[in-house]
């Protein structure tokens, strides 16, 4: 499980780094607007919105 997982994760970093070449404008180099996180607690689940 613990391989399977690294396997992704450079998959994911070398498509990265390959886009990141590839454009000169990155895809994801703007500022949002609103945050999203996911709370997770033993009775409850929750999201919140930072805007």
């Amino acid at each position: 499980m613990v391989f399977a997982f690294a396997i992704c994760i450079a998959t994911v970093e070398s498509i990265d780094r390959y886009l990141d070449k590839m454009y000169d404008e990155k895809y994801n180099d703007h500022k949002t607007l609103m945050s999203w996180n996911l709370n997770f607690d033993p009775r409850q689940m929750g999201v919140t919105v930072n805007f």
